[in-house]
């Protein structure tokens, strides 16, 4: 058994995530599932969701982009990147959320299904952001396997700049990827109106297997939750070994205070990061076990109930919910898990208020200072004019 729009040629895209189907039963009788109910819940609670994570992704940006100690290493700046991605994909989603065509409200809000180019672009930034975030989680696991398996070996292979031109090719690689949607979605005609939607299906349903389902949902989860079980292993049995090491290469007092400070800031990146990995793991795999599930329902179990499928339906558009918390979540495992992010962000915080009046000080001190350079030349030319010139040819 098939959905009733599987049919269709053409079809507008819809507010969850991957899916382009929308479910409405195999019957038209008055015992319909009411399947408004969950997409209602859905736009709720992931625009509670979206907000948030909007507000604080950029506010993790920030602290992170403005502690040097974070920025001067390859895992901090990761996880600057890692930001930047999720604010691009939240903002992409707002866009979309906004839009009254693709949500049950009546808001009178259709920017995406009058505008060509606004509706290409908040896929391609939705679909690029989504998978540059999934694979920055895979680079960031990559890189602290690497600090853990190699600690001597590490600072060489994982340099600043390497990490720099690794993030450049990431976000073009994946927007690349993500491109798809800028020559698959369009402004059509459907159901009489004017909508955003699928203008080319076989390369929407390409692309979004390929870059979406696959790429940015099963692929990276299971090399995250790989890579993530063996840095687990080696944080318990190793740290013995990378100790002993270590000290082994320490000869004075400073050099061991500073080693032993670096020591500490990746420890606390380590876990910052692990903590990163296991919430992909933990609020995408509902979303992807769930999204397969639905696709593949009817065939699956082709005998079921309307209220079968009805049940999968809505457990994922509450996975869905779960796995868009991933983008937003990343600012409140920051704080948790790192003692130099809760610094960083208590000094930023604190010099807030500061800044007015320092800025007035500097200020006045400026102007005190303008004044007495001002008055020490006048001095200075007055005292010229009035000294007594000597001709060159007089004589004493």
């Amino acid at each position: 058994m098939e959905s009733v729009n599987s049919t269709v040629p053409w079809l507008p895209l819809m507010a969850d995530n991957t899916s382009l189907y929308v479910d409405v039963g195999d019957d038209q009788s008055t015992t319909e599932p009411p399947y408004d109910v969950p997409r209602r819940v859905y736009f709720v609670m992931s625009g509670v969701v979206i907000m948030t994570g909007l507000v604080f992704n950029t506010l993790s940006f920030i602290v992170l982009l403005s502690s040097l100690t974070l920025r001067q290493t390859a895992s901090g700046l990761y996880l600057i990147s890692l930001s930047l991605a999720d604010t691009i994909f939240l903002f992409g989603d707002f866009l979309r959320w906004l839009n009254s065509g693709q949500k049950p409200f009546n808001i009178d809000i259709h920017f995406m299904d009058v505008s060509q180019f606004a509706c290409k672009l908040i896929y391609f930034l939705r679909y690029g952001g989504k998978l540059t975030s999934s694979w920055l989680t895979v680079a960031i696991t990559t890189e602290r396997l690497l600090l853990v398996a190699c600690p001597l070996k590490h600072p060489r292979i994982s340099t600043p700049h390497k990490t720099r031109m690794t993030i450049a090719a990431m976000f073009v690689v994946c927007f690349l990827f993500g491109s798809f949607p800028l020559w698959s979605v369009g402004i059509r005609l459907g159901n009489m109106e004017i909508v955003c939607g699928i203008e080319h299906r076989v390369w929407y349903e390409v692309g979004s297997w390929i870059c979406l389902r696959i790429g940015s949902l099963l692929l990276p989860g299971i090399i995250i939750c790989s890579m993530t079980s063996v840095i687990i292993y080696y944080l318990t049995h190793a740290q013995k070994r990378r100790d002993r090491k270590l000290s082994a290469r320490r000869t004075m007092q400073r050099q061991d205070t500073l080693e032993k400070n670096r020591l500490s800031v990746e420890k606390q990146l380590t876990i910052m990061l692990i903590a990163v990995a296991i919430a992909f793991l933990v609020l995408r795999l509902p979303y992807t076990v769930t999204f397969y599930l639905n696709t593949f329902k009817y065939s699956l179990w082709p005998n079921e109930s309307k209220w079968f499928y009805y049940r999968i339906y809505a457990a994922n558009k509450m996975a869905d919910t779960l796995a868009t918390l991933n983008y937003a979540i990343n600012f409140f495992l920051y704080y948790l898990c790192g003692n130099a992010f809760r610094r960083q962000l208590k000094l930023i915080c604190a010099c807030a208020p500061c800044r007015g009046r320092q800025f007035e000080r500097r200020r006045s001190v400026s102007s005190s200072l303008r004044m007495t350079t001002l008055y020490s030349r006048s001095l200075s030319a007055g005292s010229k004019q009035d000294s007594p010139k000597i001709s060159p040819n007089s004589q004493y």
